[in-house]
């Protein structure tokens, strides 16, 4: 059970009066609870809640009690002889009242969802034990509201009762029935406030032990017992004194679980904000430590006669050799192909009886005969190239050079050279075919002399060029009854 105070733990004055003796405009708590789980805001919403969020309660706390206290005025003036006018005054106040719960009705809700979604980021326990003490707030505000609410019609029909009798004010006989309904009626929310009590599990409070028996607590004593059909002094005595000490009771209750619940949501905003805070690097002095100086020991080296050790002499061993390696043989060479030889098929000796007479040339003159006109452009005078026949004899008869001819050659001797060179060409074929590289060396020498004479010109082996690459003739004219100097 609690143990008595002389002064009630109030809400400190930095809450601007928004906690007190009026009761907190929750609503639903299952809804805000699933509000608070579906849309959480974010940390910089909550920051900027919290720095407003006790804005304007001090005006509208002072507000509320004064609407309450007006409207109890009202109330009891009212009782017995009401007339249009209270009515109208109390319709005023009570609108006035329901505005300035609406207003606290947004500002619990909006306190309520910033811790619990605080205590959410934070410690999941501390959310559990928030949610926990505002349903419990709820129920022992429910008591105190209920009872205080009935203790203040009860006592204002008791005050006019006796203002009747003393007949102060006149509410005619028939009033003292509506007293007795009205002491029924408080008498009833009495009884079921310690009904609830008793269900009601109280967790650990300060001033209070945990589970302790909450109707033992609001009621010491047993509840009178229910009022008479009349209406008797003695009775509506104990029943006030009872139903007085429950308001009280229950106005303890209320003022410690608010402040139960403060604390708490205090606790929960130090450990956010403590955790959006950066942690300050913890500088730590360093502490000198002097260097210790050691002297060195000086120790005196030891002299140690060395030891000769005689060389053993091993005689060698001799190994035979099982088998002897093979010499690795030689990298074999990359065989290459031989080029193709171009090789000569007949060698052309041009006709030079054939040759049309020309004009005389004075004799014993001595010229080079340029050899272009016959090898590279025949004319008339020089026919084309080709397959030789057998030479005719000269007019004159053989040995005497023809009459009428500018140049003669012999042609007994023309026929030893065209022997000499079908020799020579015939070795040289047979020299191709036997050796690849005689025959690869001789088409290149005949590929050298086919140069020398010009384009297409034919080759003749045994002929020597001269320093200018063209073959040259020898032309003596002899006259008529000269000896020609061939015939030497």
């Amino acid at each position: 059970m609690p143990r008595e105070r002389e002064t009630e733990d109030l809400p400190p004055d930095e809450y601007q009066g928004a906690y007190g003796s009026r009761a907190l405009e929750l609503g639903d708590l299952a809804e805000l609870n699933r509000t608070a789980r579906e849309s959480p805001w974010a940390d910089e919403r909550m920051e900027k809640v919290l720095e407003k969020l006790y804005d304007g309660c001090a005006k509208r706390a002072t507000e509320h009690d004064e609407l309450y206290e007006q409207v109890q005025r009202l109330r009891a003036s009212s009782v017995g002889r009401s007339s249009p006018k209270l009515k109208r005054q109390i319709e005023t106040v009570e609108q006035q009242r329901a505005e300035n719960r609406e207003w606290f009705e947004s500002f619990d809700r909006r306190v309520y969802l910033l811790h619990v979604q605080m205590a959410n980021r934070v410690d999941k326990k501390l959310r559990e034990e928030l949610v926990e003490r505002y349903r419990l707030h709820l129920e022992l505000q429910r008591f105190y509201q209920k009872v205080r609410a009935a203790f203040a019609k009860a006592d204002a029909f008791i005050v006019a009762h006796g203002k009747n009798e003393r007949e102060e004010i006149e509410l005619g006989s028939e009033f003292v029935d509506e007293v007795v309904r009205v002491l029924r009626d408080s008498w009833k929310a009495l009884k079921g406030v310690i009904k609830d009590a008793h269900e009601t599990d109280l967790p650990a409070m300060k001033y209070f032990e945990e589970c302790a028996d909450l109707a033992n607590y609001v009621l010491e004593d047993k509840l009178v017992a229910e009022p008479p059909p009349d209406y008797t002094k003695g009775w509506v005595s104990k029943f006030m004194t009872q139903l007085q000490g429950a308001r009280q009771k229950c106005s303890k209750l209320q003022i410690k679980s608010v402040s139960g619940v403060l604390r708490l949501q205090e606790q929960i905003v130090a450990k956010w904000k403590l955790a959006r805070e950066p942690i300050p690097a913890e500088v730590i002095d360093a502490e000198p430590i002097e260097a210790e100086v050691i002297e060195a020991e000086v120790i005196d080296a030891e002299v140690i006669d060395a030891e000769v050790v005689d060389a053993e002499v091993i005689d060698a061993e001799a190994v035979e050799t099982k088998f002897i390696l093979p010499p690795e043989p030689p990298p074999e060479l990359p065989k290459t192909e031989p080029a193709p030889v171009d090789i000569v098929g007949q060698a052309n000796v041009f006709d030079f009886d054939a040759l049309a007479p020309g004009t005389p040339v004075p004799s014993a003159d001595v010229f080079a005969l340029h050899t272009d006109p016959f090898v590279s452009a025949p004319t008339a005078q020089m026919p084309a190239l080709g397959a030789i026949t057998e030479v005719a004899p000269p007019v004159g008869g053989e040995g005497e050079p023809p009459v009428n001819q500018t140049a003669w050659l012999d042609p007994i001797k023309l026929k030893a050279e065209k022997a000499k060179a079908d020799a020579l060409r015939a070795e040289a074929e047979a020299r191709t075919r036997a050796n690849s590289a005689a025959a690869r060396t001789r088409a290149n020498s005949a590929a050298a002399d086919k140069g020398a004479f010009g384009a297409g010109a034919p080759v003749v082996f045994g002929t020597k060029a001269l320093k200018a690459k063209r073959p040259t003739v020898r032309i003596t004219l002899v006259k008529p009854g000269e000896e020609s100097p061939l015939a030497k």
